[in-house]
């Protein structure tokens, strides 16, 4: 263990970090493993040895580590103004205000964090009403910039919410709205959003089954652990977002004071207790599981949007089907036979043939000759002008619809000197 002698003050960072408002907290460094405290009007940066590395002279703004938050983009720190637009940086070794906008006390309880090098903001609250946008601070014009997203849900607009960033993602949940009828910022928001910072857009994933936890709670590798100090049987939890999984977990007595001045760091809790540094396995603490469960109930809208996407997929795939179906199909009206936008005519001979080879499978030669005969023509000359209709209606069709041998033909199977006809398209054929 190491004496510190410090007043520590601060909020926990890292990369996953997670926040939790109304807390005081220390300040982990994204590189060499850096612990920050202040004394007095200064800022102390303190290895993990307890040795001073350097002091910072703090402006007389950003005394209090909580109405300003501390954060780090390669190894630069920064005063993000919790309530305000106020940014200070270190100008000749004293950190000074850097930014060109105002103090608007519009995003009290807001949450600052790092995202590929960019200071974000989210949420807060000022004047009777809550913020539910990002906004960004540009190094170019110093000054915070409104982030652009995509789609077209919306989180609700919340302050004092516990959020996580987690990957690519940013995790809101559990946090305060307004009540319109009062104006006091008491309405619990009981839905979990999440925005892709890739597709720049918001996903309302649901109602969250674990709410109203005040105690700190600590980061690692993209699983957030929580530990209940106010239960008088000790428990502790942990969230995987990615998984939707909330887990409970048994813990010992030991963990008193772990999640208010504590944190994470390579599968190790360290927590300063009594003036001085104790670290702690993690899994010590969470190997003890109790039971796990869903943390999060999908959210109902996002259940019926997939049956609408699905049912309209359905019918995308059943109006094509019946559309083909209804142009696959072979109609004859009178004396046209349709296909596929397209009609030919033919003589009522023609048309009776048609008929007759759409009424059975197999038509004989003799049932074709029937109905074409002409009682003044000998048998051969009928039977030649029957297999002309044949000919000629097989050519229509062809050069019409594209169809080769609409009317084929056959043997008789018991009596092979007999010809049968038939079409293969039969049951296409439509009668109307």
């Amino acid at each position: 263990m190491i004496r510190i002698s410090y007043l520590l003050v601060g909020l926990v960072f890292f990369f996953l970090s997670t926040n939790v408002y109304c807390q005081k907290k220390i300040l982990v460094g994204n590189s060499n493993d850096k612990i920050y405290f202040q004394k007095n009007d200064t800022l102390e940066e303190v290895d993990f040895n307890g040795k001073l590395i350097f002091k910072k002279k703090l402006n007389a703004d950003i005394k209090l580590f909580s109405s300003h938050k501390l954060l780090n983009i390669n190894s630069q720190l920064y005063f993000i103004h919790i309530s305000g637009g106020a940014v200070y940086g270190l100008v000749e070794n004293e950190f000074k205000r850097i930014d060109n906008s105002f103090n608007h006390k519009m995003t009290n309880y807001s949450d600052s964090f790092i995202y590929n090098d960019t200071i974000f903001k989210f949420g807060g609250y000022g004047y009777w009403s809550s913020r539910n946008f990002l906004t960004y601070y540009s190094f170019t014009s110093n000054e915070w910039e409104y982030y652009k997203t995509n789609g077209e849900i919306i989180p609700t607009e919340t302050s004092m919410f516990n959020s996580a960033l987690v990957d690519n993602k940013y995790y809101v949940f559990n946090g305060k709205q307004v009540d319109y009828n009062s104006g006091a910022n008491e309405k619990r928001v009981s839905d979990l959003f999440v925005f892709d910072f890739q597709s720049r857009s918001w996903e309302n994933l649901g109602n969250i089954t674990f709410m109203n936890y005040t105690i700190g709670n600590l980061s690692e590798k993209g699983i957030e652990y929580i530990i209940d100090n106010n239960s008088s049987e000790n428990f502790g939890y942990s969230i995987n977002y990615d998984k939707n999984l909330i887990t409970k977990y048994k813990i010992d007595k030991n963990s008193i004071g772990l999640g208010k001045n504590s944190f994470i760091l390579n599968d190790t809790i360290y927590l300063i207790k009594e003036g001085r540094v104790h670290k702690h396995i993690l899994q010590d603490f969470f190997s003890s599981p109790i039971k796990s469960s869903k943390f999060y109930a999908n959210n109902p809208l996002v259940f019926w949007k997939l049956c609408v996407a699905i049912l309209s997929v359905l019918a995308i795939i059943c109006s094509i089907y019946f559309y083909w179906k209804k142009k696959s199909k072979i109609s004859i009206r009178g004396n046209y036979l349709f296909f596929n936008g397209n009609k030919i005519i033919f003589d009522d001979k023609e048309i009776l043939i048609l008929k007759k080879i759409k009424s059975k499978n197999y038509v004989l030669s003799q049932e074709i000759y029937d109905l074409i005969e002409n009682k003044e023509l000998s048998f051969p000359q009928n039977n030649k002008v029957k297999n002309d209709y044949i000919i000629q209606i097989n050519k229509k069709i062809l050069s019409q619809f594209g169809i080769q041998n609409f009317i084929s033909s056959n043997k008789l199977t018991t009596d092979k000197r007999i010809t049968t006809y038939y079409t293969k398209y039969r049951f296409r054929i439509i009668l109307k």
